[in-house]
Order: C-alpha cells, then sequence, then structure tokens
C-alpha cells in the first residue's frame, strides 16, 4: 500500500520474524508489540516489569512516581511525579 505522500506505512507485524514466541517470565503471555525490545524488559511486557520493578509500594490502580506508568491515563496523580514534587519543594 502506498500513501498519497509516497510513503510505504511501516507494519510492525510484517517486521517480526520470530521462529518461536517469546514469553513474558512474569505473566506467562506471548509478547509481540515490543519484541525487539525482550531482552531490555528482562524478558517481560513494559507493564510486567513496571509493576514487578518500580511500581511498588503504590497501589497497583494509582500512578506512581516512575515515569511512564501505565496507570496515568486512569487514575493521575501528578503529585507523584518527579517534575511536579519538585516545583512544589521550589527548585
Amino acid at each position: 500500500m502506498l500513501l498519497a505522500t509516497g510513503v510505504v506505512p511501516w507494519d510492525w507485524q510484517a517486521t517480526l520474524v520470530v521462529s518461536e514466541p517469546l514469553i513474558c517470565r512474569r505473566c506467562g503471555r506471548a509478547v509481540v508489540v515490543e519484541a525487539d525490545r525482550f531482552a531490555t524488559f528482562e524478558q517481560m511486557h513494559y507493564v510486567c516489569i513496571h509493576y514487578e520493578f518500580e511500581h511498588d509500594p503504590i497501589d497497583p490502580d494509582e500512578e506512581c512516581a516512575a515515569g511512564g506508568c501505565p496507570f496515568a491515563a486512569l487514575h493521575p496523580r501528578p503529585d507523584r511525579r518527579p517534575s511536579e514534587r519538585l516545583e512544589a519543594q521550589g527548585t
């Protein structure tokens, strides 16, 4: 398929060449979308590594202080974000 701009759209599914599925060490499901970062994310999904190593001791249903917390969109806690804490402290 060629777009009006003359660019062929990138299809991430077509670029994955994996002989065996990459299985997440935390949840046991296949890692597909972030397969190229499987080793970087300790052989887990991004969300799984976030909740395993970065989110505690915060309630899993609230945003934590780690950047990119998946729950920031659902239950935001701007006061926990590093930039917000620095501004509140006057630094």
